[in-house]
C-alpha cells in the first residue's frame, strides 16, 4: 500500500505540473496574440515616421540653399551698390 500512496503523490504532483504548464502555455499564447495585433500598426506608424525624417532632411537642405541664394542675391546687390557708390565718389 505505501508503494501506491508514493505513486499516486507522484501522479498528482505530476498532473499539478501539467496543469501549471497549460496554463502558463495558454498565457503565452494570449501574450503573443496581443503582441502580433500590434505589429501592423507599429510597422505602419515606423513607415510614417521614416518618410517623415526623410522629408524631414530634404527641407532643410532646400531652406539652406534657398538661404545660400538670398544670401548671393544680397551680396551681388551690395557690390552693384558699392560700384555706384566709388563711382560717384570718384566723379
Amino acid at each position: 500500500a505505501a508503494g501506491i500512496v508514493k505513486f499516486k503523490t507522484r501522479k498528482d504532483d505530476a498532473e499539478k505540473k501539467l496543469k501549471n504548464t497549460q496554463a502558463n502555455l495558454l498565457r503565452v499564447d494570449d501574450i503573443i496574440n496581443e503582441l502580433e495585433s500590434r505589429v501592423e500598426p507599429l510597422r505602419i506608424e515606423s513607415e510614417k515616421a521614416q518618410q517623415y525624417l526623410e522629408h524631414s532632411e530634404k527641407l532643410k537642405t532646400l531652406e539652406m540653399n534657398l538661404f545660400i541664394r538670398q544670401v548671393d542675391a544680397c551680396d551681388e546687390k551690395m557690390q552693384v551698390e558699392t560700384e555706384k557708390t566709388k563711382s560717384l565718389k570718384e566723379n
